[in-house]
């Protein structure tokens, strides 16, 4: 009969910090395609790149907590915000969302997060 070790509880936050470092950069991969094709487009629709970067944002939130990891304030500003901003202004500057989302990843970056 062979045992098993069990691994470490080191070991375990490493690959959880790890796994959760994967998906924050796949959301950011993500959020940086967005602007590309968004920029690229010649209809330059604000509203809707400020509607699906404060959905991406807020089921990368909602996705983090149910998997436990933890989650930075500013995504859940961010999303807020950038929902806000496609409701409340139906024909939105397509700077605004892109204004929004460097905002989130600065104040991520000086917080530490990214």
């Amino acid at each position: 009969m062979t045992r098993r070790r069990s691994r470490s509880a080191s070991s375990f936050r490493r690959e959880r910090r790890s796994e959760e470092r994967r998906f924050e950069l796949l959301i950011f991969m993500g959020l940086v395609i967005l602007l590309i094709v968004m920029s690229l487009s010649t209809s330059n629709n604000g509203r809707l790149m400020a509607i699906i970067a404060g959905g991406l944002l807020l089921m990368s939130g909602i996705i983090q907590v149910q998997r436990r990891f933890s989650v930075n304030v500013f995504t859940w500003i961010g999303a807020v915000g950038l929902l806000a901003l496609a409701y409340f202004y139906p024909v939105l500057p397509p700077l605004w969302p892109i204004l929004v989302l460097g905002g989130v990843l600065l104040m991520s970056f000086l917080r530490g997060d990214l």
